[in-house]
């Protein structure tokens, strides 16, 4: 008889707020990301590649001096991190996407590449399960995730799905456990909210688990504000 893969929520029934909401995660996308530098130079690599290897950023020193297909330098590997911190989305959205595409046909040489750079990024990611960063889920802390997705080198090897998912690599594969985070993060001047997927073992799981209560907190205190706020509100109305 085949065993049930165990599914858990981020939050369970005692940890949820009023209304049956989990607590939503806070965390991070970009510093996830880049936590993790040699998949993340692999991916802008591969990346710059699909154009050719020319695609050299405008308005760089870099850029203006080498020609197409130079090697690529420190000091674009440099502008090109920045390009991507300036136009990667953790989940594009329609508007997003609609962005892009004007900035890529656009007379900005400098915003096409970003643009360009971004999309070829986002294509060789794999969406299915994120890699969860728990080094600062304690309390003390912070209480936060951070988040990203596997590049194809760590899909076939296993990580996030076969092996735990969290970061720094975790070699784990008994008793994970998957768990869906409604996730908020900011990214491009503003808060987003995302439900993301991880698999991580137990004891990665009780680290989670320390970022939920910390959610949990955060919940409470702000609705014991609002409440606050109101009734000053309502005594200065009388």
């Amino acid at each position: 008889m085949r065993k049930k893969r165990k599914k858990m929520d981020a939050a369970p029934n005692h940890g949820r707020r009023a209304g049956g909401r989990p607590p939503v995660l806070v965390g991070t996308v970009a510093e996830a990301r880049e936590a993790d530098a040699r998949e993340h130079a692999v991916l802008i690599a591969a990346a710059r590649a699909a154009y050719g290897g020319g695609g050299r950023l405008p308005g760089t020193r870099a850029g203006a001096e080498a020609g197409a297909g130079a090697p690529h330098s420190a000091s674009e590997a440099a502008s090109d991190a920045d390009a991507l911190a300036q136009a990667y989305r953790f989940l594009p959205t329609q508007t997003d996407a609609e962005a892009a595409a004007a900035e890529e046909a656009g007379p900005d040489r400098a915003a096409a590449w970003r643009a360009r750079l971004a999309r070829a990024y986002y294509a060789r990611l794999f969406r299915e399960y994120a890699v969860a960063d728990l080094t600062r889920a304690a309390a003390a802390a912070g209480g936060l995730v951070g988040l990203r997705w596997r590049t194809q080198a760590e899909v076939v090897a296993g990580r996030g799905h076969l092996l735990c998912g969290a970061r720094p690599a975790c070699a784990v594969r008994s008793g994970l456990a998957t768990f869906e985070l409604p996730f908020e993060y900011e990214e491009g001047g503003e808060v987003r909210r995302a439900l993301v997927k991880v698999r991580l073992c137990p004891a990665h799981g009780a680290a989670l688990g320390e970022a939920r209560r910390a959610a949990v907190g955060r919940a409470a205190e702000a609705e014991r504000r609002a409440a606050g706020g109101g009734a000053s509100r309502g005594k200065r109305q009388r």
